[in-house]
């Protein structure tokens, strides 16, 4: 969970710092361990939109829930999703 949250925070700070090369190393990892990006669908799902630099871990949501709309349904993070959020992936 700290691991999580630290890199959720340093993906934030390397936006805002203008660090592209940060924001890539970090979206790499996350799109390569899968199941931390299920988990947390919601938390890095609302940063994707937040934050436009990150078009490789949006494209991944969409598609990933394409295929599987359950998937965001069975995030651990469910609760906290946001009505527009919600209404963005199902579309």
């Amino acid at each position: 969970n700290n691991i999580k949250t630290t890199n959720v925070k340093l993906l934030i700070a390397a936006d805002e710092l203008c660090l592209g090369d940060l924001c890539n190393f970090i979206e790499k990892y996350f799109l390569e361990n899968k199941r931390l990006l299920e988990q947390n669908l919601v938390l890095i799902q609302d940063i994707t939109t937040k934050f436009s630099q990150f078009k490789e871990l949006s494209r991944f949501y969409k598609k990933a829930i394409r295929r599987d709309p359950s998937l965001i349904f069975k995030a651990s993070d469910f609760i906290n999703i946001k009505e527009d959020t919600l209404l963005y992936l199902l579309e």
